[in-house]
C-alpha cells in the first residue's frame, strides 16, 4: 500500500486538533484526551496515512530513520533549504517532527510541567504537542526523512506476535465452585502466565457472569479491560495500553439466552496500527435443543451466526464450539491453531474448545490445551503471529 502527504497532514491536522498531551511512558495512548511523545505521534502519522511503516518493538528516535527508510522513505542530510511539506526532521535520540506546510510543523515535546512523564493526559497547557513555526533545536538537526514520490508502491512486513487464551468456566450446576473469587484468580493466574498476554477470552454457563467478571478484573487489576454480551457470559479482557477499541459486535443465538452468543471485538495494536477482530463464541449445548437432529442443525446455524460477525479486518476466532467445529470453519477460510485433542473432560473424544485463525494472514505456534481443577474445560493458549506468506495486513 502507499500513503500521500495529503493524508499525512491531515493526521497531523487531527492529532492538532486534540488535546494530547506528552508522557514517554504512556506515549501510545494516542487519541483525544491521550498522550504520545515525538517519535510515537510522527510514527503515527506515517502510518494511519498508509505508509507500511513498522511501529513494533521500541520505536524511537533512534530508529526512526531506519524504520522509515524500510517503508519507502530517502533519508537525507539537513539543509534548513531544502525542508519541503511532508518531510520529518529527525536528531536521533533527541528530537523529531513533522513538516505540515512552510508555515506549521508539528512537535511533541514535554509534559505540562516540562518533565518527560508523569503528567496528566490531555494537553494541559496548549504547549505539550502543537503546531509551531519553523526553528532549528539546539544542536540542530541531523536528517530530513522524505516520503516516497506519490504513487510509488511500497510494502513492508509488519511484524506480530501476541499470546491469546481462552478460558471457559464451569457453571456451579454442572459441579463448578460457587467461590467466583477463587475462580477470578484462577483466570488471573491464567493472564498472568503468559507475559506478552494481550487478550484473554472467557465464557460462562448459567451462572452470575457480572460475579464472574468482577473477579477476574480484580485479579488481573486495572491494566486490564473487558467488553461482554450484555447480562451474558461471554467476555473479552486485554490489556488496554495495547489496543484502541472500536464498537464490539453481538450476536445472541436465542432470544432470552444471553449465554450463548457470539462477541466481535474490533481491537486495533497501538504500536502497530494493526487491527484485528477478536471474536468469542458459545455455541449452545445439546440439552439445548429438542433432538439430536435439532441440535447438529442449530450447533452449525449458531457457528455460522458467529462466522457473520467477521469484518474487514483479520479475525481470530475461539470458544467452547459445543462440537468439534474444524469442518464448518474451514469451509468458512480458518484453521484451528490449538492442537486437536479432547478439550473436555467427560468421556469420548470431544474436540469442541479451539483458536483459528484465517491461513495466509494469521498463523499460531506454540499451542496448548491446559487442564484446570475448577472447569469441565481445558485451557486454550496460543501465539498468533503474521503468516509467512503475506507481507500487510
Amino acid at each position: 500500500m502507499s500513503g500521500t502527504i495529503a493524508a499525512m497532514q491531515a493526521v497531523a491536522d487531527q492529532l492538532a486538533s486534540w488535546s494530547l498531551g506528552y508522557d514517554q511512558d504512556n506515549r501510545w495512548d494516542i487519541k483525544d484526551g491521550g498522550e504520545c511523545d515525538c517519535s510515537s505521534s510522527s510514527g503515527w502519522i506515517i502510518k494511519q496515512a498508509g505508509y507500511p511503516i513498522d511501529l513494533g518493538g521500541t520505536f524511537y528516535t533512534g530508529n526512526f530513520a531506519a524504520k522509515a527508510k524500510a517503508a519507502g522513505f530517502t533519508v537525507l542530510p539537513f539543509k534548513m533549504s531544502n525542508v519541503r511539506a511532508g518531510d520529518f526532521l529527525l536528531t536521533p535520540g533527541h528530537h523529531v517532527v513533522f513538516v505540515r506546510d512552510p508555515e506549521r510543523w508539528f512537535s511533541a515535546e514535554f509534559d505540562e510541567r516540562g518533565k518527560a512523564s508523569g503528567g496528566k493526559a490531555g494537553n494541559q497547557n496548549g504547549r505539550e504537542t502543537r503546531y509551531r513555526a519553523p526553528y532549528v533545536r539546539p544542536g540542530g538537526w541531523t536528517y530530513i526523512v522524505r516520503p516516497p514520490a506519490e504513487g510509488t508502491a511500497v510494502s513492508a512486513s509488519i511484524p506480530l506476535s501476541l499470546r491469546v487464551a481462552w478460558a471457559a468456566q464451569e457453571a456451579p450446576h454442572f459441579g463448578g465452585s460457587k467461590d467466583y473469587a477463587a475462580r477470578g484468580l484462577d483466570a488471573g493466574k491464567l493472564g498472568a502466565s503468559v507475559v506478552a498476554m494481550s487478550e484473554t477470552l472467557i465464557t460462562a454457563k448459567g451462572e452470575k457472569p457480572w460475579a464472574m467478571r468482577a473477579a477476574i478484573a480484580k485479579v488481573l487489576g486495572p491494566r486490564w479491560t473487558r467488553s461482554a454480551i450484555l447480562n451474558g457470559a461471554v467476555c473479552i479482557f486485554w490489556v488496554k495500553a495495547k489496543y484502541r477499541a472500536s464498537t464490539k459486535r453481538v450476536i445472541v443465538f436465542k432470544k432470552g439466552d444471553p449465554w450463548h452468543g457470539a462477541l466481535c471485538q474490533p481491537l486495533r495494536r497501538l504500536d502497530s496500527g494493526v487491527g484485528i477482530d477478536f471474536i468469542a463464541v458459545h455455541v449452545r449445548p445439546r440439552d439445548a435443543f429438542t433432538s439430536d437432529a435439532a441440535a447438529v442443525q442449530g450447533k452449525a446455524a449458531d457457528l455460522a451466526a458467529a462466522l457473520s460477525l467477521v469484518g474487514r479486518w483479520p479475525a481470530v476466532i475461539m470458544g467452547d464450539f459445543a462440537k468439534d467445529a474444524d469442518e464448518q470453519m474451514a469451509a468458512a477460510g480458518f484453521e484451528r491453531i490449538t492442537p486437536d485433542e479432547d478439550s473436555y473432560k467427560a468421556s469420548g473424544p470431544q474436540r469442541i474448545d479451539a483458536i483459528y485463525v484465517q491461513p495466509g494472514v494469521l498463523a499460531g505456534v506454540n499451542g496448548q490445551l491446559v487442564d484446570t481443577v475448577i472447569s469441565d474445560h481445558k485451557r486454550a493458549v496460543v501465539t498468533i503471529k503474521r503468516a509467512s506468506t503475506t507481507n500487510t495486513l
